[in-house]
C-alpha cells in the first residue's frame, strides 16, 4: 500500500491539473483505502474529507436526472470509506462519537441524491442527450490514457513525445469542456 500511496499522490496531482476533480475525488479515495489498511487513520480522514469536498462541488454540475444519479452511484465510494473509517474508528473507540458521524455521512449521502432528483423536476431541467454524455465519457477515458502516457514519459523533460501528447490532451479537454457547456 506505501508504493501505491506514492503512485496515487502522482495520480492526484495530475488529475487535478487536468481539471478532472470526479478523478481526482477517486484517486483521494484510493490513497485513504491505502491508508487505512496501514493503520493511519488520521491521514485516511483527511483524504476523504478532500474527497468528499470535491464531490460536493462537483454536485451542481452535473445535469440530468439519470446522469447525476448514476455519478453518484459511481461515486459512492468516497461516503462508503468514509463511512468503514468511522466504523472502525468507533470500534477503536466508542465514545468518541465516530458512530454518529458515519450514520450522518450515510445519511448525507442519500438524502443529497433525492434532493437533487426533486429539485431538477420541480425546476423542469432538460435531461442531457444519451449521446453526447457517451462522447464525454470517450474524452474522459481518452484524456485518462494520455495523462497515462504522460506520465510514463516523465523522465523525459522536454521531449516531442511529451509535447504532442499535452498538445492532445489540451485539445480533448477543448472539446470536452465544449460538451460540458452543451449538457447545460
Amino acid at each position: 500500500p506505501a508504493g501505491a500511496i506514492v503512485e496515487l499522490g502522482r495520480s492526484v496531482a495530475r488529475r487535478r491539473d487536468l481539471g478532472l476533480l470526479d478523478d481526482e475525488a477517486s484517486s483521494l479515495t484510493a490513497i485513504a483505502a491505502a491508508e487505512r489498511r496501514l493503520g493511519r487513520f488520521g491521514a485516511a480522514r483527511k483524504h476523504l474529507q478532500q474527497a468528499v469536498q470535491l464531490l460536493d462541488g462537483l454536485r451542481g454540475r452535473v445535469y440530468g436526472e439519470h446522469f447525476r444519479a448514476s455519478y453518484f452511484s459511481a461515486r459512492r465510494a468516497a461516503f462508503d470509506e468514509s463511512i468503514d473509517l468511522l466504523m472502525d474508528l468507533h470500534q477503536r473507540n466508542p465514545a468518541a462519537g465516530y458512530d454518529r458521524e458515519a450514520f450522518r455521512i450515510a445519511e448525507q449521502s442519500r438524502a443529497r441524491t433525492l434532493l437533487d432528483s426533486l429539485a431538477e423536476r420541480a425546476a423542469g431541467t432538460r435531461e442531457a442527450d444519451a449521446e453526447l454524455i457517451r462522447k464525454q465519457h470517450s474524452r474522459r477515458r481518452q484524456i485518462n490514457l494520455l495523462s497515462a502516457k504522460l506520465a510514463a514519459l516523465s523522465t523525459e523533460p522536454q521531449s516531442a513525445a511529451r509535447e504532442q501528447i499535452q498538445t492532445q490532451i489540451d485539445h480533448l479537454l477543448d472539446d470536452y469542456r465544449e460538451m460540458e457547456a452543451d449538457t447545460r
